[in-house]
């Protein structure tokens, strides 16, 4: 049978959850990126911490639709 979590197991679900959408940006967008809108194609830039945010509350929208996010570019290592 499947044993109640302990309270140091709930409290490790919850820390790793409260740091999930900057772990997704981090992953994602590690250098961030530019949106763009499809209706008038208005760009504006944004970082990995804006990422972390927008998977948090939402993408940015712009003419009533959401903004398109395209990853900025990682150099090659030199």
């Amino acid at each position: 049978m499947n044993q109640p979590l302990t309270e140091s197991e709930l409290d490790a679900i919850i820390r790793r959850a409260t740091t999930l959408h900057d772990a997704l940006a981090a992953h994602t967008y590690p250098n961030g990126g530019t949106l763009r809108c499809e209706k008038c194609k208005f760009q504006k830039t944004f970082t990995q911490q804006d990422a972390a945010r927008f998977f948090k509350t939402g993408w940015p929208q712009h003419h009533g639709t959401t903004m398109m996010a395209e990853a900025a570019q990682i150099s090659p290592k030199q």
